[in-house]
């Protein structure tokens, strides 16, 4: 179909053509200089189509150019949004490599924190070693010797004043303490964890730790058995706890 326009539009100008040659040959044949003036009208409408086309071909390269700049620049934009875009894509495969990692360390962390909590749990059951220190405290006082008293209320004036003490001077000079039985009882009572020193040179002892049930229960312990005791009992305790004190001013 389409075929078949062509032929037809070529058949009218073709018709027309012929129409147009010879409507001017019989219009304007008797002129003589007819072809010199189309020549020069030809000529002359060249020269114009040809200013025209070098203008038109002028601003048609100015805008080409500019195009083409454009283009440029668009390409430019493009080649550092391709680039950042490349650098964004390994970061977020950098960051999402190293997600495993810390999703396994967050569960180690959860596990740890459940391990904890049942160890908090367990201990919270059991009661702690000084509570379980607390409850042997004052049955112990009330079996202990009137020489491992003295001790324990010697060590408390030492804890207190924070003095260090000579073992061997403080039973010299303390009536009713035996040298060698009073560090054994001391010996003994640190073993079990009630209390904590250090032995220098010539034993010199330092006291670092007292159980503050056993500080608290020493002269609680003296002044029940003054109360319960004779005159003469009473008057022996007077001595040695004055005694202690004249030892540690």
């Amino acid at each position: 179909m389409e075929k078949k326009s062509h032929i037809h539009f070529a058949y009218i100008i073709g018709f027309l053509v012929v129409i147009i040659i010879l409507f001017a040959t019989v219009k304007w044949g008797e002129i003589p200089d007819l072809v010199k003036y189309i020549t020069f009208a030809l000529t002359l409408t060249s020269l114009v189509l040809a200013v025209l086309a070098i203008i038109y071909a002028f601003f048609s390269n100015s805008s080409i150019s500019g195009t083409v700049s454009s283009l440029q620049k668009l390409s430019e934009q493009v080649s550092n949004t391709t680039s950042e875009l490349a650098k964004a894509t390994n970061e977020l495969k950098q960051e999402v490599a190293v997600i495993p990692v810390e999703l396994r360390s967050v569960k180690g962390g959860l596990e740890e924190l459940k391990e904890y909590s049942q160890k908090r749990d367990a201990q919270k059951e059991l009661p702690s070693a000084d509570a379980a220190l607390d409850q042997i405290v004052n049955p112990f006082l009330a079996r202990a010797s009137n020489h491992g008293l003295w001790m324990l209320r010697s060590c408390k004036e030492s804890f207190e004043k924070k003095i260090a003490f000579d073992q061997y001077k403080l039973t010299s000079e303390i009536p009713r303490l035996d040298s060698e039985y009073s560090y054994g009882f001391l010996v003994a009572v640190s073993s079990v964890g009630l209390l904590a020193f250090t032995v220098a040179k010539g034993r010199l002892i330092n006291m670092t730790r007292f159980n503050e049930s056993l500080l608290q229960g020493i002269d609680k312990e003296i002044s029940k058995r003054r109360e319960t005791g004779t005159k003469e009992h009473q008057d022996m305790i007077d001595e040695v706890i004055e005694a202690i004190r004249n030892y540690f001013k």
